[in-house]
């Protein structure tokens, strides 16, 4: 069964939502930013239902810890601030839905199963893009059938353009999910691991990485 934990202090509706999924799916409660902190330390969950408006800040606070750590979760927001903007800016910081307030229970159900079937996909530890395979789990890149060795930082940037493959990703966007904030690189240095990465990849790397002048990188199946 799926863990999922629900980050919302309208407890009425919490204990509605826990009704629906517990049923096929293990669900954890909590109500505050902080309490949410402390069990995504401790525990794996498959899924998070955060709202936006919470006692000790905005879920999009908890949002920008939960991707600083690299965690593959997948973030579902509910919220009252369900404008245009508002939902352009959860997902801009990497919430994978965003539902407004008030909402059906089918259609929460929907997007529910919609993302956990998304992370089946990622948990199986294997990213295709063309030729080129990598297997999260083990940290492994093959090309056809031989394994190229990467550096865990270089890994990091491939599987990083690999899960957005055939999106252009800026500089600014690697550094603010790959670098901790103690540690910010330049451009130039990001510039210096992408010549690495293409080396590595050889002759594929010219038809697979593309460089997007002035904004950033491409990881393009063809």
């Amino acid at each position: 069964m799926s863990h999922i934990l629900i980050v919302d202090d309208n407890f009425q509706l919490t204990r509605l939502i826990n009704l629906y999924l517990m049923r096929e799916h293990n669900t954890s409660l909590v109500y505050n930013v902080h309490q949410a902190i402390q069990l995504i330390n401790t525990k794996h969950f498959d899924l998070i239902v955060l709202d936006r408006i919470l006692p000790d800040g905005d879920g999009l606070d908890l949002l920008k810890i939960i991707k600083r750590k690299r965690l593959l979760t997948p973030v579902l927001i509910l919220s009252n601030k369900c404008h245009v903007e508002e939902r352009v800016r959860g997902l801009r910081e990497g919430a994978d839905d965003y539902l407004g307030k008030p909402f059906s229970m089918e259609e929460l159900l929907l997007k529910i199963n919609k993302l956990l079937g998304f992370t089946k996909k990622i948990d199986q530890h294997e990213i295709n893009v063309g030729s080129l395979t990598l297997y999260e789990k083990e940290g492994k890149i093959m090309i056809h059938d031989r394994e190229v060795i990467f550096r865990p930082r270089e890994f990091e940037i491939l599987l990083f353009l690999a899960r957005h493959q055939n999106q252009v990703i800026s500089r600014a966007t690697l550094i603010e999910n790959l670098w901790d904030e103690s540690q910010v690189p330049t451009n130039n240095t990001v510039d210096v691991y992408m010549r690495r990465i293409r080396m590595l990849l050889g002759s594929i790397g010219e038809n697979y990485l593309r460089t997007v002048r002035g904004y950033g990188y491409m990881l393009q199946s063809i």
